[in-house]
């Protein structure tokens, strides 16, 4: 029926379908070039309105700076700049028809250049990649992954941090594929690589460790997994604070794992405390406190207290449903949860009926990828 473990951001059968793959999916700042050009400008406040997560005014002004960025020509690299900005908006708002052909011209574009623009080419690379692990297509994922780990090898020192991206994203493919030793390996190599840079990387080795730690989990490592599960956490702690948002994820990462070690007391404090945390950065009907309800609720069923988790998976589906871009895999995931809770209650009319949804949810999921 489902899964009664926590709804975890990590692989396709838990809350968030979205692969968690670390694709470098950033925006690109602007090219330091006439940098009094309305072009930089435009850009310059599309990327405020995105980190504010204002999207229909981000992408407003995306679209305006694309057009001013083809009459600098088709091959201008602000262009591609520009391309690959407008992408990243739609990937965030699971519009990933309209991003593809955006990260694929920009890749295009790119191809022309030689020198650094090649390390921006391997950027281009893992993101049109990224791409396609969301639409589930492994193989022409890995193609790219595998192409821009060459060029950074290439282009940069052996322990750049860039090489330790790719290293990191393929290994993040290899784990969603279950070739659990060949992720391993490359984890152990970009973790070194981490480890090797000092202070000033210390959120990135801390996530290396959280990436490690989930395919541990993945192997039943359920022991190694929980040690490099605190050991991320407290990094991010000290590197980060204990209220930043990558907190929330080490807190959501080491109660799921405790769960699947049936260690139930006290776990719903972590999730209560990620739940505040993405509270106070996203406000309360945010898609991303929506995960953290849902995770809690699984926390209270395990637990019995299931009037508790009911209302939560409840809150969680109604902030999913009023979202203006519908996330169906988290709809199914929430709704199976339910129907486990349920199930566990005994009663089952409204198990099957919540089963069904979850089927519905699954069905437009499907048609839309």
């Amino acid at each position: 029926m489902c899964t009664n473990t926590p709804s975890g951001h990590r692989t396709l059968n838990k809350i968030n379908a979205l692969l968690s793959v670390t694709c470098c999916l950033a925006i690109w700042a602007p090219v330091s070039v006439c940098q009094t050009l309305p072009w930089d400008q435009t850009i310059a406040r599309a990327l405020n309105e995105y980190n504010k997560g204002q999207f229909v005014e981000a992408e407003r002004l995306y679209v305006q700076a694309e057009k001013q960025a083809e009459t600098f020509g088709a091959q201008d690299r602000r262009l591609a700049a520009t391309l690959n900005n407008l992408a990243d908006l739609y990937v965030q708002q699971a519009k990933y028809n309209e991003a593809a052909p955006l990260y694929r011209r920009s890749v295009q574009i790119l191809q022309h250049y030689d020198g650094q623009e090649q390390v921006r080419l391997a950027t281009a690379l893992s993101n049109l990649a990224g791409l396609y692990t969301r639409q589930n297509k492994s193989t022409e994922a890995e193609a790219l992954f595998e192409q821009a780990l060459t060029i950074r090898r290439k282009a940069l020192r052996p322990d750049d941090p860039d090489v330790a991206d790719s290293l990191t994203n393929l290994a993040e493919l290899y784990r969603e594929q279950r070739r659990l030793p060949e992720a391993e390996k490359l984890f152990q190599q970009a973790l070194e690589i981490w480890n090797k840079s000092g202070g000033s990387h210390r959120v990135n080795t801390a996530t290396c460790l959280d990436d490690l730690g989930a395919l541990y989990q993945a192997e039943g490592k359920y022991d190694q997994a929980e040690s490099l599960f605190k050991r991320a956490l407290s990094m991010r702690e000290s590197a980060l604070g204990p209220q930043h948002i990558d907190v929330a994820q080490s807190l959501e990462d080491l109660g799921g794992l405790l769960l699947l070690k049936d260690k139930t007391i006290n776990v719903d404090q972590l999730f209560l405390r990620a739940l505040a945390i993405k509270e106070e950065a996203f406000g309360p009907f945010h898609p991303a406190v929506a995960l953290s309800l849902s995770d809690l609720a699984t926390a209270y069923t395990l637990e019995r207290r299931f009037a508790e988790a009911e209302r939560a998976f409840q809150r969680a589906l109604t902030i999913l449903q009023t979202q203006a871009v519908v996330d169906n895999s988290a709809l199914a995931a929430v709704c199976a949860n339910m129907a486990n809770l349920y199930q566990r209650q005994g009663k089952t009319r409204k198990a099957k009926d919540m089963d069904a949804r979850a089927n519905q949810f699954r069905a437009l999921q499907k048609s839309a990828s």
